[in-house]
């Protein structure tokens, strides 16, 4: 799956080397699933820094020419992402919150 491709080449290579490499050798298609990745990973990041969702909203319009509507996929994608994480952590007692 693609997303699973994505994620490795971020991993492997960041961000900037990997937009580069897909600029020029990948499909528009690519490139698009590329940064909603990036703009996802962003959201995820900031939600677990506690910033609330309308600053986050006005970053990704900002930084990926996102409308209001597509801002707000994005969090709610990057919300499930932070949730699944942390029950995953807690399921395996490795949650260290205290609760």
């Amino acid at each position: 799956m693609a997303g699973n491709a994505i994620e490795t080449l971020l991993e492997a290579l960041g961000e900037h080397d990997a937009r580069a490499i897909l600029a020029e050798c990948g499909t528009r298609a690519a490139l698009r699933e590329f940064e909603r990745e990036c703009a996802v990973r962003q959201a995820a990041t900031l939600l677990r820094q506690r910033v609330h969702r309308s600053v986050i909203r006005e970053r990704l319009m900002t930084n990926y020419g996102y409308s209001w509507s597509t801002a707000y996929r994005v969090i709610n994608s990057a919300l499930s992402q932070v949730f699944q994480n942390h029950v995953g952590r807690e399921i395996q007692g490795d949650d260290d919150s205290g609760s």
